[in-house]
């Protein structure tokens, strides 16, 4: 069974692990928590590294936040196997550190817990309507899309012909992407077969806008992305040649920057010269200096959103640091469908965590945990969910960094075994083993659907493929 299983598990790390110099966790298996442990390995081979992860499988976002049509960017899965296959590493999946097992208990049993679980909430903009069906997050609509089994059921209207996505970032231009695609772009990729499905026979949307609230020099997407939406087949964009009317100071500010530069430069002449397809059937325009002051209900359909009412903005400052200043104006922009993509939000998981509520990160000072010694951060729980998956790389080498310069001060308290506290309480972690079971029969299942796997869409078709 499953139980004994876990219980044999046990008896070999409390053999393999005797003499291991130290012991340490990580509570979350993406991106930041297993370039941790990658570090953390390199400089200490002899450390056991057992990594918790609340889902039966790992990666984090690199499986439930990169874009199915962007397979490059979830290379970094391969040196994330190499570091779970180590013998001094384990896999504690389907484990909720603060559920099933708490963070002092943690503590007590290992010398060192690394906090690396990321923002799993969504910064809201409390504005009037924000609950209106039809209002969604990105990180829902990401989920919903890329098979996260807690969002994969998410119910998403694509019936209507109009949707707005809320924020200006590589995360808005994906959500844009997806909405916009033709479903036969997106079929041979690992994107959710629940969410192919709704895309290819129920997605009626004609037009997206992406709105934000500053300008063209404050835009966070960079050219890759920008370019991407531009040559997306079957659609045309429109940019307002006004956001792209350049002051000479703005000119010489963009002229100072090359990555910006060559940004601006797209802009202005997708602006001024689009690419026209005469066979289009669907838009999206880049509408700048609109902050959102209400979700406007459906007329017909009460309950729903039916539009997004914005105030025109003007702005103010130094190029690339403009603030946005009302006018009085107001425009209001249609949509059946909005997605608010102005950021993640980090929560605590325990309430002895010294966390900054405004921030949503834990206070920490270069990745040590405030006033709690032994207990350390990496990545978004750390730092908000700002960078990409090489941002993250150098922050979880800095947090090994701290602990590997603390290591002879590093001390548990208890020596038993963490296999043996889950074991008695009938919770049956998955092991790096049992993940390769799971991913064997994604496998087998994407072989008819022409995709390299199809991801299992919920935690109990996980277990059971392990079983």
């Amino acid at each position: 069974s499953a139980l004994q299983r876990s219980v044999l598990r046990s008896i070999q790390r409390n053999y393999s692990n005797h003499a291991a110099s130290k012991r340490i966790a990580i509570v979350g298996a993406g991106p930041s928590g297993l370039y941790t442990a990658q570090y953390l390995l390199k400089g200490q081979p002899d450390a056991a590294v057992d990594v918790f992860e609340k889902y039966p499988v790992p990666y984090g976002l690199a499986r439930f936040g990169v874009a199915p049509d962007h397979p490059e960017v979830k290379n970094c899965t391969e040196q994330f196997d190499a570091t779970l296959q180590s013998p001094n590493c384990h896999l504690f999946g389907n484990v909720t550190v603060g559920t099933d097992i708490t963070l002092t208990e943690l503590q007590q049993r290992y010398d060192a817990v690394i906090l690396s679980y990321g923002a799993s909430h969504d910064r809201k903009l409390n504005i009037p309507g924000e609950s209106l069906k039809g209002v969604v997050s990105a990180r829902e609509f990401v989920g919903w899309y890329n098979g996260d089994p807690a969002l994969s059921s998410l119910d998403v209207d694509l019936t209507g012909s109009q949707a707005v996505v809320l924020g200006v970032g590589n995360v808005a231009l994906d959500v844009a992407r997806v909405l916009l695609s033709f479903p036969s772009r997106l079929a041979g990729t690992d994107i959710s077969t629940a969410a192919l499905e709704q895309l290819t026979h129920a997605n009626k949307l004609e037009h997206v806008s992406l709105v934000g609230r500053r300008g063209a020099l404050e835009v966070a997407f960079t050219i890759k992305e920008l370019r991407e939406l531009i040559r997306l087949p079957g659609v045309n964009t429109h940019i307002d040649a006004k956001h792209v009317d350049f002051s000479p100071t703005d000119r010489a500010w963009i002229e100072s920057m090359r990555p910006k530069r060559r940004l601006m430069q797209l802009l202005e002449s997708t602006a001024l010269k689009p690419l026209v397809d005469e066979q289009a059937t669907k838009t999206w325009h880049l509408e700048l200096a609109l902050s959102p002051v209400e979700f406007l209900e459906h007329r017909s359909k009460p309950g729903y959103v039916g539009g997004v009412r914005c105030e025109v903005m003007h702005l103010e400052g130094e190029p690339g640091q403009r603030q946005p200043q009302p006018t009085g104006e107001f425009r209001e922009l249609p949509a059946e469908l909005v997605v608010r993509s102005v950021g993640f939000f980090g929560t605590t998981i325990d309430e002895e965590l010294p966390f900054d509520a405004q921030r949503g990160v834990i206070q920490h000072e270069q990745g040590r945990v405030v006033g709690k010694a032994g207990l350390y951060c990496s990545g978004w729980i750390k730092n908000g969910p700002v960078g990409i998956i090489a941002s993250t790389m150098s922050d979880a080498h800095a947090t090994a960094k701290a602990v590997l310069h603390d290591w002879d001060h590093l001390k548990r308290s208890e020596d038993i075994d963490v296999a043996d506290v889950l074991a008695s309480r009938y919770v049956s972690p998955v092991s790096y083993q049992d993940w390769l079971k799971i991913q064997a029969v994604e496998i087998q299942k994407g072989v008819p659907l022409g995709k390299p796997f199809a991801k299992l869409l919920t935690v109990e078709d996980m277990l059971k493929a392990i079983e």
